[in-house]
């Protein structure tokens, strides 16, 4: 995330407070983070100097053939703090870490345990990787 912030690619592209967008009837449009109710309450009860900085995560499934057509899951992350054109492009995101994901034989008995222990394996995987965000999120 400090990548981000401190990136001189971003200057003046980062959205730092929220807005509201309303279309010829009058009506709000909620068309990204910013626009949203949920950005602008959290605002709200910052200090003025401060801003919501939105942790969004991307993982996806890969193919690497190179390591004998080898499943990976890289796990990247942005913020929403960029605009959606930049957040999509590969500036706009980090690798961050590849996800374990467990594999087990297709014809197996007890489908809803390895369901079951493949969720408690991504999970605790994710409070890993993700631990250094919560002391900065309660200032």
């Amino acid at each position: 995330m400090k990548e981000i912030f401190r990136s001189s690619k971003f200057d003046g592209k980062l959205i730092l407070k929220p807005s509201a967008k309303v279309n010829e009837a009058g009506d709000e449009v909620y068309g990204s983070l910013e626009n949203g109710l949920w950005w602008r309450s959290m605002q709200n009860q910052l200090p003025e100097d401060a801003t919501i900085a939105p942790v969004l995560l991307y993982s996806d499934e890969t193919l690497a053939y190179g390591f004998g057509s080898t499943t990976f899951y890289p796990l990247y992350m942005s913020i929403g703090n960029l605009p959606k054109d930049i957040r999509r492009k590969e500036e706009g995101y980090t690798l961050i870490a590849y996800l374990p994901i467990l594999k087990g034989k297709k014809k197996q008995k007890r489908r809803w345990a390895k369901k079951n222990l493949k969720g408690q394996i991504l999970h605790h995987a994710l409070s890993i990787i993700l631990r250094s965000l919560i002391e900065p999120a309660k200032t």
